[in-house]
């Protein structure tokens, strides 16, 4: 044999002898420190290792997996508040033109489907244009109609504009665009992943301060935007929010904190 296969055997040799420890240690440390094969009902409390649940023993000591100190079975730390966990409804101000799916009604009144937060921003008789998909029909000009928006789904509703001097938009049934022009519209946001959706209708998570348990808000909201989500009733400014408020609600359900 060689001298470079005698060291390879040799380091071999060192690494069994190693692992062989490590079993022989941990088998102890289940059985408690050597005796009695366990703990009994009666023994007292057990400690176990944070990181390796199998690994358990009567009294204070480390894992001999991960060196970590053992902790008493059953007895988990409290968590710091994590001041990411929350957010706050704020301002924000968007000036864009608005383009919303749009068609002729049988009156030859022109409907378009808007975000809840565009549709209560309508000025009175606020002007637009019908831009009808076929190329072959010329764009409109409309205004809004007196009667309110009605709803059309958790964010949206139908908004109603008709056409001006009397023209008319085209045949009932055409389908187009509505396009308002740009103006400066202040609303009231949280980020998206704060808004969650049920049978009943979207709602957030809220919470007085970090500390607080966080409770269901129902909100009215309207379109989401560069990650957040326009509310139109439902919060005020300032109010805290779940950041990611899909696995806080999850846990909450498992919990029995929250009907389903």
């Amino acid at each position: 044999m060689t001298r470079s296969s005698s060291l390879v055997v040799g380091v071999r040799l060192v690494v069994l002898l190693v692992a062989a420890g490590a079993v022989v240690a941990a088998f102890e440390v289940r059985r408690g420190g050597g005796g009695g094969g366990g703990v009994s009902p009666g023994a007292g409390p057990s400690y176990v290792c944070p990181m390796h649940p199998r690994v358990t023993a009567r009294s204070p000591g480390r894992c001999p997996i991960c060196g970590m100190a053992l902790e008493p079975a059953g007895v988990r730390a409290a968590e710091p508040p994590d001041p990411q966990r929350f957010d706050i409804a704020r301002r924000r101000v968007f000036s864009q033109e608005l383009h919303a799916p749009a068609w002729i009604e049988s009156d030859g009144l022109v409907s378009a489907i808007l975000y809840n937060d565009e549709a209560g921003g309508l000025a009175p008789d606020e002007p637009g244009s019908f831009l009808p998909a076929s190329a072959r029909a010329a764009r409109v000009e409309v205004r809004a109609a007196p009667e309110r928006p009605v709803p059309w789904d958790s964010a949206t509703a139908r908004a109603r504009f008709r056409p001006v001097a009397g023209a008319s938009a085209g045949p009932p049934g055409a389908v187009g665009w509505l396009m308002l022009p740009a103006r400066t519209r202040e609303v009231l946001v949280v980020p998206s992943s704060a808004v969650l959706d049920s049978p009943r209708g979207p709602y957030v998570l809220g919470a007085a301060s970090d500390e607080g348990e966080p409770e269901r808000r129902p909100v009215v909201i309207g379109k989401a935007l560069f990650g957040v989500t326009t509310v139109v009733s439902g919060l005020r400014e300032g109010e805290r929010v779940v950041r990611n408020a899909f696995f806080i609600d999850a846990e909450r359900r498992l919990r029995g904190a929250t009907a389903p």
